[in-house]
């Protein structure tokens, strides 16, 4: 490639020559003589000002690769305002730390590849001019293919091409170029800048304007207000020669000048949609460059108020990073308007955001931050600190909507949402008004209060609704906010067109391809399913030239509830209801499946359900949606903890309930499919009938119909060959009906309707260009341990042992008849009676599956490692630790010494100062008098039922919190004093009381320092060596209480009891 095409792209870059080209398409020449008019740029001066700009981005890049000092030092002493250290910020995030990735650097590289490259580029600094051209004048056809010019606007290889003339280039700086198109863009940044502040340009941008041939397409509604006022007076001159030549009875040339006012008319008739083929043209060609020139905003203003103080000092800087550190460093007191602690205080937070992949605009998917407790205290050191600045600091606003950004994604809504209203409050300016509204929206959202968040939203769009509008406001406005999920947030809106109300779904993140593409299953859908769901009526995106910010547009039924609302108003359905909805259910399933559509995230709260003629009626909304955007619940399934979260995100983690195992990353079933929809039909139907969570569902919940609980249990087999397809369930469900006395509508088939075709696209309002949003690449925390540990880590253990709970629970009640008399509460918890006729302790039935068994999180000791996978077989354990009331039965019974209490009482109190040998002797006593067998739990069974599908320290989390538990500092009544009745807090996920703290806990398996294997086995009742206990107790430090934490002991004290198993 020569060197003319490298000129041809930076004048197109600086005369935004795809906008011209469209708003030019009859009027070639007249550009064309308007460049020759004005635009007297030489070949020569092209080459020079891309050689200063060559230069100037060398420069950039070094202080974007320089120690922190010397970025502050340099860019301090560009100007005397609070210029950020943005560029040489981005420059990090986006391009170092991305490009050592891909090569496989690790962070503790880094320093070494900074220093690798700024020798590099101090050497390249010293090479001879790599730009050079003649000193003729451009011809009227090189002009012409300026305007012309097509295709991305990617000039980093035509750079290199250059430089490679003069000067060897190492292959690692040159692939870090190429990175994102780096080189490139910085070149282009800079010439752009130096090109666009000679008057020779302004002149041509002027003549062009007044021409009609040249608009600022960065704001639609801008430019084509300008625009038109432009054509507007042409017109009106127009007109006034008409009529003068009328008068002058000048046939000819009223005639001549009529034909012209017809043409301006008619491109002012037509601006709209030419502007909006302009801004897509200019998008689409400069996209990657826009992207880049966006990241440094606050550099584009200094270029535009001071380029040449700018551009002078970039070039001291060529290859004397160390000569403008020890220049400055003796003046940065007098210079800096930003104090020490306002530097500290951003430097704290911005490392934070980029930690974390934070920006100042808040997104959905932030709350599902894996903190961990030190990030958690950097952000409580970062809030302290920002308390003591002075608020009429000019950074000081941007720092509170950054300190929003991280509290929300901490979890702390509240404190978030102060926050945000603070900088609503303090904003200088309409933009940080708009933003911090925006903030507000979403962080209002995740406490689900809908008509404030909207108040918030319509602000916003008010201000900027480019950036902020979630769907094309001006066609669709919005009357309420009916609520927010995982894909994005759903609008009752007026339809501009049809006056008529219409819902609109709004996407947090779209998946990559052409519009029609990923609407494809949701029109299909509509076509193959006639009434199952709502008609599509509209879709397309917020930003067309971007693909960004999708949305979609259905009916509205005027009287429906989804199915969680309708639980809510009405409670569980009826038998014969419940039935009749699920065929109906099943039937939409069925059609979409032989079209090779599939759902994907059906659960209640996707079921419309509304009474038509005395019948419950059902449409499945979001359809073939799944596909279109990336939704939260896949953030949701590898978040380790779910305490502390807002209603959005309880709402989000609820939905997992409904997901089989291979769409929490079970990879071993294959990819989603029809069986998918099975399983979540299943959960969704065991939900609508016994109005209780399907996360661990039980047949005694549900009527008395062993056909229906069995067939349930088929939906929810963790295999998905083992489920039953759609045809199948049809069949059984009209036979169930008709058992119940209910004739199954199976006759009835209902119509496919016509789709409500979008209009084209020509005839649409444009639209108006959005910002594109901060990318910030974080380095990811992680607890200490093995890279293959902590992708297992992302597994979901509580689906597994939702999904195999089934299996489990089918062996239990297989066994049933062989127990006797058992007593079964509602929940999976059994009773054996006794064999004087009272009932033994309350057990819980644990489903088999496999879960993380150690110091999952790195803040244990040495005996807890290694972590490691380990599979449990399914077991009932007790609900609670075994009472005073329990253990005195069975030592009056054996005559035994009844242990001490203490003086803190008997009853309901956990049995204490109990040996090992006493326990066992328990169990004995206990198998004898039930006929089952009663032991200790190994030491795996006990860690599995206590975790309850968790990862954290604790059940709830990773801080102990207040009163959660019986221990040294957790705010309990009894905390360091004494044991607490058994159940005075709450239970875990799998319904156990006490896991944490109150009493030690005994298992049957030998203490080892590190795990070999032992914990899954049960000692020999002679064994006289170390035993392990488990869970802490009243007098245990946190630390000691966590699930993972593991002690020994061979005597009784008042610190221990212990909890049995049924096997």
């Amino acid at each position: 490639m020569s060197f003319s095409t490298l000129i041809q792209k930076g004048i197109s870059a600086a005369l935004d020559s795809p906008v011209v080209d469209i708003l030019a398409e009859e009027a070639g020449g007249k550009v064309v003589s308007i460049l020759l008019e004005h635009f007297s740029f030489t070949p020569y001066e092209i080459a020079q000002t891309y050689q200063a700009s060559y230069g100037y981005a060398l420069a950039a890049i070094s202080a974007g690769l320089a120690a922190p000092d010397q970025k502050r030092a340099f860019l301090q002493k560009l100007t005397q305002s609070a210029l950020t250290r943005e560029f040489s910020e981005q420059i990090d995030s986006h391009y170092l730390q991305p490009f050592a990735a891909q090569r496989g650097i690790i962070r503790a590289g880094l320093p070494d590849l900074r220093k690798q490259f700024l020798e590099q580029l101090q050497e390249l600094s010293k090479q001879p001019p790599i730009f050079q051209a003649e000193k003729t004048a451009f011809t009227e056809a090189e002009l012409a293919a300026i305007i012309h010019s097509d295709g991305a606007l990617a000039i980093t290889d035509l750079v290199l091409e250059q430089l490679r003339r003069v000067a060897p280039l190492d292959n690692t700086l040159e692939a870090f170029f190429r990175h994102n198109e780096l080189l490139g863009n910085a070149v282009l940044y800079f010439f752009r800048a130096q090109l666009q502040k000679d008057v020779r340009a302004e002149k041509t941008f002027a003549a062009l304007q007044r021409e009609g041939l040249w608009a600022d397409v960065r704001n639609l509604k801008s430019a084509q207000d300008n625009l038109a006022a432009t054509l507007e007076q042409q017109l009106k001159e127009q007109k006034a020669l008409v009529l003068q030549a009328m008068q002058a009875r000048d046939i000819q040339k009223a005639s001549q000048i009529t034909q012209q006012v017809q043409s301006l008319q008619k491109n002012l008739d037509n601006l709209p949609q030419v502007l909006q083929q302009a801004q897509t043209a200019w998008q689409s060609s400069q996209r990657q460059f826009i992207e880049f020139s966006d990241r440094f905003d606050s550099w584009a203003t200094l270029l535009d108020a001071k380029v040449d103080q700018v551009l002078t000092e970039m070039g001291t800087l060529h290859g004397k990073i160390e000569a403008v550190h020890e220049d400055v460093r003796a003046n940065l007191d007098k210079t800096a308007e930003v104090s020490d602690d306002v530097k500290e205080v951003k430097q704290l937070m911005v490392g934070l955001m980029a930690r974390f992949e934070l920006s100042s605009q808040v997104k959905p998917s932030d709350e599902f931050t894996q903190h961990n407790s030190g990030s958690q205290k950097l952000i409580q050191e970062a809030l302290a600190k920002l308390k003591r600045l002075p608020r009429h600091n000019s950074e000081y606003n941007h720092l509170v909507m950054m300190a929003g950004s991280m509290v929300s994604s901490a979890g702390d809504i509240a404190g978030a949402e102060k926050l945000f209203r603070q900088a609503k409050d303090s904003a200088k300016n309409a933009a940080d008004k708009a933003l911090a509204c925006f903030n507000l929206f979403q962080v209002l959202l995740r406490r689900q209060a809908y008509s404030e968040a909207l108040a918030e939203l319509q602000v916003a769009i008010n201000v900027d609704p480019q950036q902020y509008a979630l769907h094309d406001v001006h066609r669709y406005p919005i009357e309420k906010l009916l609520g927010a999920g995982g894909m994005g947030c759903v609008f009752l809106c007026q339809n501009q067109w049809r006056t008529s109300r219409v819902v609109v779904k709004s996407f947090w993140e779209k998946r990559e391809g052409r519009l029609e593409e990923i609407f494809k299953e949701a029109l299909v859908m509509r076509q193959v399913a006639g009434d199952y769901v709502p008609a599509p009526l509209d879709y397309g995106f917020v930003d067309a030239a971007r693909q960004e910010r999708p949305y979609f547009v259905t009916e509205y039924i005027e009287g429906a509830l989804d199915g969680e609302a309708w639980l809510a108003k009405y409670g569980k359905l009826d038998l014969q209801t419940g039935l009749d909805v699920a065929l109906q259910i099943a039937q939409g399933l069925a059609v979409a499946h032989q079209a090779n559509v599939y759902h994907l995230d059906l659960k209640p709260a996707n079921l419309l359900l509304k009474r038509v003629d005395g019948r419950l009626m059902v449409k499945i909304i979001d359809f073939g949606l799944a596909r279109a955007a990336t939704s939260l619940k896949q953030q949701a399934a590898v978040t380790q903890s779910h305490s502390g979260k807002s209603l959005l995100a309880e709402t989000i983690f609820g939905t997992l309930d409904y997901a089989p195992p291979e769409q929490q990353g079970e990879t071993q079933y294959g990819k989603p499919g029809a069986k998918s929809d099975v399983f979540a039909f299943g959960a969704s139907l065991y939900r609508l009938l016994t109005n209780e969570s399907p996360r661990f569902p039980h047949p005694r919940k549900l009527p008395d119909l062993p056909e229906l609980q069995f067939f349930l249990l088929d939906c929810l087999e963790h295999d998905p060959d083992k489920r039953p397809d759609t045809q199948a369930i049809i069949a059984l469900l009209a036979n169930l009906l008709k058992k119940v006395g209910k004739k199954p509508l199976l006759d009835a088939p209902r119509k496919p309707a016509a789709i409500a075709k979008p209009k084209p696209k020509e005839k649409q309002p444009a639209q108006e260009k959005a910002q594109p949003t901060e990318i910030v690449k974080r380095a990811a925390e992680t607890p200490r341990k093995k890279a293959e540990e902590q992708a297992r880590k992302k597994r979901t253990e509580p689906t597994r042992a939702k999904s195999s709970f089934w299996g489990s629970v089918k062996k239990a009640f297989g066994k049933q008849e062989q127990l006797e008399s058992p007593q079964e509460e509602a929940n999976n918890i059994i009773q054996d009676r006794l064999q004087d006729g009272s009932l033994g302790p309350e057990m819980v039935v644990i489903p088999a599956g496999q879960f993380l068994m150690g110091d999952i999180q790195g803040t244990g000791i040495e005996n807890e490692q290694p972590v490691h996978e380990v599979s449990v077989e399914s077991f009932a354990i007790g609900r609670y630790t075994i009472t005073f009331a329990e253990y005195d039965s069975f030592v009056e019974a054996t005559g035994r010494e009844k242990p001490d209490d203490e003086g803190w009482g008997r009853d309901n109190r956990p049995v204490i100062n109990v040996s090992w040998e006493d326990a066992i002797a328990y169990t004995e006593w206990l198998s004898q008098q039930t006929g089952q067998q009663y032991r200790l739990p190994t030491e795996a069974q006990w860690e599995y039922a206590a975790r309850a599908g968790t990862e954290t320290d604790y059940w709830w989390g990773n801080e102990l919190g207040i009163n959660k538990a019986n221990c040294r500092n957790s705010g309990s009544q009894f905390s360091g004093k004494q044991t607490a009745p058994v159940g005075s807090f709450l239970p875990n996920l799998f319904g156990l009381y006490d896991t944490v703290g109150n009493v030690w806990e005994w298992t049957c398996s030998a203490y080892e320092p590190t795990y070999s294997g032992r914990e899954q086995r049960c000692l020999s009742k002679d064994y006289v060596g170390q035993k392990v206990f488990r869970g802490g107790s009243w007098d245990s430090k946190p630390r000691a209480a966590r699930v993972s934490f593991r002690f020994d002991w061979r005597f009784q004290r008042n610190l221990v009891g212990f909890r049995v198993v049924r096997i």
